[in-house]
């Protein structure tokens, strides 16, 4: 048995987080990976990535697809760059960005695949087909030995009948994955854009509201004004 005594495990400010961090469109959840470890390799299918420009140590694979053909193409390039990532010693971190960009790039070529054609429309074993990638791939995503992050658009839902505010949650496919995905990652944090005199972001890290937000190593209250990498690891440190 290959034993390790926790008294000898510490935190140190090389530790890796692997984090999912979602919110509204624009407000900054891009030019949040600026601050991550470097050198840093971005898996882009926003297709906005101008809040990076002009960053050291940080490198792009932008993905860009119009047809069923492209999906394709697009998903089982990523499946390869990922794995060379994966082994590759030359970066320290990554990230997704978006995951919801990329669900309906998955979604898309999935379906094609079954079809063996260009027919990209979903169907319910397409749907399950999804969701067991989602859970290979986050599993994948947490043995990597690099920090990583996933970023998401959020979605409102809504009660049909009564409009009442039941959540917001990552804007991914699939009502069975949104609740795992505290167990899939270490760390689901939200990002609020708050309006002012100046204007700040807000990093929740913990349950509040209607959102989902969990964290396994970051101590306060479960908010950060402001946040970078460094601020987060900091808090960690701190205990």
């Amino acid at each position: 048995m290959n034993i390790v005594k926790a008294k000898d495990l510490v935190l140190d400010k090389a530790m890796h987080l692997r984090a999912l961090l979602y919110g509204q469109a624009g407000k900054g959840k891009t030019y949040f990976i600026r601050s991550m470890p470097k050198p840093c390799l971005v898996f882009d299918f926003d297709g906005k990535i101008k809040p990076l420009y002009g960053v050291d140590g940080i490198d792009i694979i932008s993905y860009r697809v119009s047809t069923s053909q492209e999906c394709q193409a697009a998903f089982t390039q990523f499946r390869a760059d990922l794995k060379e990532f994966t082994k590759s010693g030359l970066y320290q971190s990554g990230a997704i960005d978006s995951l919801t960009s990329f669900d309906t790039v998955a979604l898309r070529a999935l379906c094609a695949m079954a079809s063996k054609g260009d027919d990209d429309r979903p169907t319910l074993p397409t749907y399950g087909d999804l969701a067991n990638y989602y859970s290979m791939l986050f599993t994948q995503l947490k043995a990597i030995d690099k920090s990583m992050l996933v970023i998401a658009h959020e979605l409102y839902k809504e009660d049909k009948e009564t409009n009442q505010l039941l959540g917001i949650t990552p804007l991914i496919t699939g009502k069975k994955i949104i609740p795992q995905l505290p167990a899939y990652f270490e760390e689901v944090w939200h990002f609020e854009y708050v309006d002012g005199n100046p204007p700040k972001r807000v990093l929740h890290y913990k349950p509040y509201k209607k959102f989902i937000c969990t964290t396994a190593s970051i101590p306060g209250p479960g908010t950060l004004d402001d946040p970078t990498w460094d601020k987060i690891i900091a808090l960690i440190m701190k205990g």
